[in-house]
């Protein structure tokens, strides 16, 4: 059974977990290709004009995962990754925008995330379907989470290693080795490579460390950002990347990467710049559409 896994939205926060639970239920995982310019054509042509960058990206990879003769595609709905956050309304309506815009595509795989990432209940019909039993399905999720937990908490343990060498260079009596660069936005914004032109290398060879919220535990305290509770889930890893940047890891800048129409983020940016500008900080802002152009995003980023 092949089973197509989109490189796109939320894989870049979960990927790792579905793509080991659905290897661990036998299926054979296809990846979509990275995000190239044929994807975006390919995404715009099919989803609605109003529709955000990674939602256009997203139908793209599911253009290409068609093209790839899969069975199933994988596309999990997440309305509340944890007990008091959310995604945003078109990331809980995933799989019918998807569907909505191609009745020919492979039969989706769709399990609803509702409170919880480690709960294994939204995936026992995604392995009955893929010929599991109830157990079978539940071994292979805690499977799947072990090593995706694991990835987490070495990401997290890379970035104080890197830390704590740059401040022992500082306390030495010299400048530490690379000056820090504070990355944030939606994951599939920040890692896809495709989309924002391979900002984190371009950035990493001027000589700079890059730090992004995946490397970050959730901190209390966003009340010092954010005038109400935040139940943005994205607005809290964001919020927590800010709030670490104290006296000890100071950032020389922060640069925001938001996709154009997001509606998350117009409400969130604002008061992330408004924070950043009390504490003295930097900051740039990167909004980028289907319209967006290398040169224009590198200059911006060189200028800053």
């Amino acid at each position: 059974m092949k089973v197509g896994l989109p490189r796109a939205m939320h894989f870049y926060s979960y990927g790792l977990l579905w793509y080991t639970f659905l290897e661990h239920l036998g299926a054979q995982v296809v990846l979509s290709d990275l995000t190239n310019q044929k994807t975006l054509e390919a995404g715009t042509k099919k989803m609605v004009d109003t529709a955000c960058l990674p939602l256009k990206i997203l139908r793209g990879h599911v253009e290409n995962l068609k093209e790839k003769g899969v069975d199933y595609i994988f596309l999990p709905r997440i309305v509340k990754p944890s007990e008091d956050t959310y995604t945003c309304p078109k990331s809980a309506g995933l799989p019918e925008l998807i569907f909505q815009t191609g009745r020919d595509l492979p039969p989706l795989l769709s399990p609803e995330i509702d409170g919880s990432i480690s709960d294994p209940q939204p995936y026992y019909e995604t392995g009955l379907i893929l010929g599991a039993s109830k157990k079978q399905t539940q071994k292979a999720f805690f499977q799947a989470l072990r090593r995706w937990q694991l990835q987490q908490n070495q990401s997290k343990m890379r970035k104080k290693l890197a830390e704590s060498q740059s401040n022992r260079g500082a306390k030495n009596g010299g400048a530490s080795a690379f000056k820090t660069i504070a990355l944030i936005g939606h994951p599939y914004l920040t890692e896809d490579s495709g989309i924002n032109f391979h900002l984190k290398e371009v950035l990493k060879q001027r000589g700079y460390r890059i730090v992004t919220s995946d490397q970050l535990r959730r901190l209390s305290g966003q009340g010092r950002i954010y005038p109400k509770f935040m139940f943005w889930q994205s607005g809290h890893d964001m919020g927590s990347l800010l709030l670490s940047l104290d006296d000890v890891n100071r950032a020389e800048g922060v640069i925001m990467l938001t996709a154009f129409g997001c509606g998350p983020d117009s409400y969130i940016e604002t008061y992330l710049r408004q924070y950043l500008d009390r504490q003295g900080i930097p900051h740039l802002t990167l909004t980028l559409d289907e319209q967006t152009g290398e040169a224009g995003l590198i200059t911006r980023v060189e200028a800053f």
